[in-house]
């Protein structure tokens, strides 16, 4: 990936294709956006290859970096977010609103995605303090639905989001505490992923970092090795 920093702002992306393959990649925090879209939903194994030949550079471990881990798995149809960045099922007023002054401002690759999801009727209204519960169906075009956003963002009382369907993916997001860890890779165990002493090792810095971050509780240990 060309002009991009490594060191910082990163996470871990993990895919399992339906044949079983796992593909374990660094990505920068901004990447999360770029996956909201039909090559990820539907499973379109050629366009993610390309994806993350572009977008990612090839991790290490099989464990959460700097903002975290985001699991998207083929098999168990389960997409598993831990990361404090972005959310992968909704988004606020603000998203369509404020980026861009103007909808044909909006970079065509991302116009094009979106646009996708409004077709296939992906994108819903929902209610942003509430429960993830679909309030409407987004029928409109990119452009609409990016003037009717700005048109939330005008009332102090805005209830509104953009709610994404990965139908037939679940989106599963973990927290980012030391219980949403050990949830977290409790979970993809289940699921078959196999860890490598050096997955270990680094899963528990993952768990030391975050006891210390959360302070000491009762009958707990350090999972350092």
């Amino acid at each position: 990936m060309k002009d991009c920093d490594f060191e910082t702002d990163t996470l871990t992306l993990v895919v399992r294709f339906g044949n079983g393959e796992v593909s374990q990649r660094v990505i920068q925090k901004g990447v999360l956006d770029l996956m909201i879209g039909q090559t990820f939903i539907t499973g379109d194994e050629a366009g993610i290859r390309k994806f993350l030949d572009a977008q990612s550079q090839p991790a290490e471990t099989l464990a959460p970096v700097h903002y975290g881990l985001v699991v998207v798995d083929y098999q168990s149809k389960r997409v598993s977010t831990m990361q404090g960045y972005c959310s992968l099922t909704r988004k606020l007023p603000e998203y369509f609103g404020l980026t861009y002054s103007d909808p044909a401002e909006v970079a065509v690759e991302e116009k094009q995605r979106y646009q996708e999801l409004i077709w296939d009727s992906r994108l819903s209204y929902g209610s942003r303090h509430g429960n993830d519960i679909a309030l409407s169906v987004i029928g409109e075009n990119y452009d609409d639905l990016c003037l009717s956003m700005r048109e939330e963002m005008r009332k102090p009382d805005s209830r509104v989001c953009i709610m994404i369907d990965w139908h037939p993916m679940r989106v599963v997001a973990y927290n980012d505490t030391l219980d949403g860890c050990l949830n977290l890779k409790g979970d993809l165990a289940d699921d078959g992923f196999e860890f490598s002493d050096l997955d270990e090792a680094s899963w528990d810095s993952w768990f030391n970092s975050k006891q210390i971050e959360e302070g000491p509780k009762p009958n707990q240990v350090s999972f350092g090795r």
